[in-house]
């Protein structure tokens, strides 16, 4: 098994599909979750802030409605309440505020606002995009590139949709245009512009392109074999909030490529990525444990580790499957 390269951020991490390939072999790419706007720096949020967004919402102004919906959303200086949030965002949306039809699309598409309705978190992300909103662009873009919205996949819809995101100047619609041009088809690949843009967005404060990044350095797909700036990489994302960052930097320290071997490293890494989500830190933190390479070591290191094999198996990891059925068989 291989460190991995973030998929589209967009829906649906939704249809989660990851094959275990060799270990000297990338996996396959992975959709992940849909995702907001490029996160921006702000202050934190405040009683009087939330008091005036209420008001500001109940007086008409759509905009209040979305940032208020954000927050329930978020659970950010109010109680998280996804109904709430939704019924906010609903609101902002039908009162024509773009950004508020995309957050909701994004709601909708987790199933976080009822039954989850991909082609109604499609229709909202359309609705967003031509209402000038550029996430909801780059989201809508991967969607139709992969076939999860419209009569089927359409790459060049897709490339051209994330396309205006980027110019645009949205993170997310950038590292999408990068995914794609590193990983589509042979009419639109370009490795040498993917790098271009995995750095700019990692350098705007895109982890997950931080991590893609690193992944071309330490395969050497497009540039040179450079392990030790991969792992900086790695490192960037996951200090930056990708878990799937801490796991391939785990892997980095397992191997000792590109920063020293360090068994204990990689397991705190592993397990970093393993409780944000990512199941090939699930995965590798299990595999670890059942072969006694866990530090420090435990009693219970078989039970975890059976506990964490389970947990990548149900996240997609096929390898997980596999030696789970090979540990419990009679």
């Amino acid at each position: 098994m291989y460190r991995h390269t973030a998929g589209w951020v967009s829906v649906a991490i939704i249809a989660l599909c990851s094959c275990d390939l060799a270990a000297s072999t990338p996996a396959p790419p992975v959709p992940p979750e849909p995702q907001a706007a490029s996160p921006e720096p702000s202050l934190a949020l405040t009683e009087t802030d939330v008091e005036r967004d209420t008001r500001r919402c109940e007086a008409g102004d759509f905009s209040a409605c979305t940032a208020l919906g954000v927050r329930f959303a978020d659970g950010d200086a109010v109680e998280q309440d996804d109904e709430r949030a939704a019924a906010l965002l609903d609101r902002a949306c039908t009162g024509g505020d773009a950004q508020g039809c995309g957050e909701l699309g994004r709601l909708v598409l987790l199933g976080r606002s009822g039954v989850r309705d991909v082609a109604r978190g499609g229709s909202l992300y359309e609705r967003a995009c031509n209402g000038g909103d550029l996430a909801s662009c780059a989201n809508l873009g991967a969607m139709v590139a992969e076939g999860r919205f419209g009569s089927g996949p359409d790459e060049a819809r897709g490339y051209a949709l994330v396309s205006r995101a980027c110019d645009g100047g949205e993170l997310l619609g950038c590292y999408n245009l990068a995914f794609m041009l590193a990983e589509g088809s042979e009419d639109i690949r370009d490795l040498p512009r993917a790098q271009s843009l995995y750095e700019r967005a990692c350098e705007g404060g895109e982890p997950r392109s931080c991590r893609n990044l690193g992944l071309l350095f330490v395969t050497g797909r497009g540039v040179p074999v450079d392990p030790e700036r991969g792992a900086g990489l790695y490192q960037r994302a996951c200090d930056g909030g990708d878990p799937a960052g801490c796991s391939n930097l785990g892997y980095a320290y397992s191997m000792g490529e590109g920063v020293p071997h360090s068994s204990e490293r990689a397991s705190a890494l592993y397990a970093r990525g393993c409780d944000g989500g990512d199941s090939f830190g699930c995965s590798k933190l299990g595999e670890l444990y059942l072969d006694g390479a866990h530090e420090p070591r435990g009693e219970d290191d078989r039970v975890r580790g059976l506990e964490l094999l389970r947990r990548a198996c149900e996240g997609g990891r096929q390898r997980s499957c596999d030696r789970l059925a090979a540990e419990t068989e009679p």
